[in-house]
């Protein structure tokens, strides 16, 4: 989406300065890029929880994006699934193929569009009445309005694919975007699901998995929920819940899937840095019931029980932090 930065300067959020990365994404893409040149620890002017952020790998040090300018992100979509190089450890994706269905391909990529808009327009009221915005642009269509195709030889930093099971998967902002361009050919970076009841992409999950792609991780990671994959109840959970990791998996692999999954939410690298407790209602978590955890210490800390849709306050603070 083309349009001015919504930022609106002000004093800020008692953010330390940060210098730019010495490298831009060709250099990302040669694997030359030298990390250990991202600034210092991030000091926030709150002592609430900061939002599970990996400050190594936001998109905002690039010296393509100095202060002041828009962060665009150029975001491209495949339509089929012979175009797409997966992840071996994704396989169990069915990849979605809309080479025959242009107009689903394009009013599935309009929703993605719509649904991801939240993060650009995200501001944060602080104390004192100030508002301030961020510098985020995410670019979907090339200049003639249609929509970028991965294939067409561009260079983007969010590859999207669709697949058939009721699976979304995203990587965390660039840490893997020179991966994206090793194969010789693009591979997807993010991975949504058009495999639910309705047949189209979910707006909570396309707000969730942006988030990945703009450097979060669940919230999950926080302290409080460390001891929570211990008390699942995978076997319940594939029998019980409206998820499914992949029509063609057996109930055992689908149970194996779970405990997987589950286990990795609180997972996590770089310089995440957990705090005591989660915000339960952050974007970035992943709704489980009670009913999905055994009685035991700490279980009433493990649920939750309503599907997220929307930017948190916190969502928004943390991710402004990093793109103002």
């Amino acid at each position: 989406m083309r349009r001015l930065p919504a930022f609106i300067l002000s004093a800020g959020l008692g953010l330390l300065a940060q210098e730019a990365l010495a490298c831009d994404f060709q250099t990302i893409l040669s694997g030359l890029c030298p990390t250990e040149d991202v600034s210092g620890e991030i000091a926030f002017a709150f002592d609430a929880d900061r939002g599970a952020i990996d400050p190594d790998h936001t998109w905002n040090k690039f010296e393509e994006f100095p202060k002041g300018t828009p962060i665009v992100l150029n975001v491209c979509f495949f339509q089929s699934p012979s175009e797409t190089v997966f992840d071996k450890e994704r396989a169990l994706f069915k990849p979605a193929d809309f080479s025959q269905a242009p107009k689903k391909f394009k009013a599935t990529a309009e929703d993605v569009e719509k649904y991801a808009a939240v993060w650009e327009t995200a501001t944060y009221k602080r104390s004192d009445g100030g508002i301030i915005g961020n510098r985020l642009d995410l670019n979907f269509r090339n200049e003639a309005g249609a929509f970028h195709e991965c294939q067409d030889g561009g260079q983007y930093h969010v590859l999207i694919a669709f697949n058939q099971a009721y699976a979304n998967y995203t990587s965390i902002g660039w840490k893997d975007y020179a991966d994206a361009y090793s194969t010789g050919r693009p591979r997807a970076t993010m991975v949504l699901s058009v495999g639910g009841r309705s047949d189209k992409v979910d707006m909570a999950a396309v707000r969730h998995e942006f988030g990945h792609a703009l450097g979060f991780y669940h919230e999950m990671v926080h302290e409080q929920w460390a001891h929570c994959p211990d008390l699942f109840l995978p076997e319940l959970f594939i029998k019980e819940s409206d998820y499914t990791f992949g029509s063609d998996l057996t109930p055992e692999e689908q149970v194996e899937v779970a405990r997987r999954v589950i286990s990795g939410l609180g997972k996590r690298s770089g310089r995440v840095k957990p705090t005591k407790n989660m915000d339960l209602s952050s974007i970035m978590t992943y709704p489980i019931k009670a009913e999905f955890f055994r009685p035991g210490p700490g279980v009433e800390r493990c649920s939750v029980e309503t599907r997220i849709k929307d930017l948190s306050r916190d969502d928004k603070r943390t991710f402004v932090s990093f793109y103002q």
